[in-house]
């Protein structure tokens, strides 16, 4: 009865993870080694959350990618590229701040990030397609992110991983 309820209770407690779908992919090489990730969709009741969005606003425009290990929800393993663009997004320029996050454990272990490292992480959109609520976009990233043992501790710059990579996954517009 014991095992009845507490695999009851996942199910209740984990559905994103039973229903999520791939949209995309990112593709890098991690400190040497190539990884895949995927950028999903969640259902939760009856709307739809992509893990990777498009900020479509005219002063701060934003690209959020969120790859997940596999087709599902996960914390762990997670690769995320942000970039925000100073005015409204054009496809001719380069964007203003990019930072590139891995959690290899989840959200409160130590994790990586480009935030405060010397060498500035790169974004390159080869194609951004949108509509009224989703949208297609496609390109590249590079840079080095540094560990960050504790939350709101700076960065080991002497312990640091090379990521460069590609995207094409839908997106959700905002």
């Amino acid at each position: 009865m014991k095992r009845v309820i507490l695999i009851i209770a996942f199910w209740v407690a984990c559905p994103a993870a039973l229903w999520a779908q791939e949209i995309g992919q990112i593709h890098a090489e991690l400190d040497g080694e190539a990884r895949q990730w995927f950028t999903i969709s969640v259902n939760q009741g009856d709307r739809s959350a992509l893990s990777a969005s498009f900020r479509n606003d005219k002063r701060m425009p934003t690209l959020s990618l969120q790859g997940h290990p596999e087709p599902r929800f996960t914390t762990a393993d997670v690769l995320a590229v942000k970039a925000s663009w100073f005015g409204a997004y054009d496809p001719t320029k380069s964007p203003t701040s990019v930072e590139i996050t891995f959690r290899p454990e989840g959200m409160r272990k130590p994790f990586y990030t480009s935030d405060q490292v010397v060498q500035t992480p790169t974004l390159t959109v080869k194609s951004m397609e949108l509509n009224d609520a989703t949208g297609q976009v496609t390109g590249s990233f590079s840079g080095k992110i540094c560990l960050v043992s504790k939350l709101y501790e700076a960065p080991d710059l002497d312990n640091c991983k090379a990521v460069a990579g590609t995207f094409n996954t839908e997106i959700e517009v905002r």
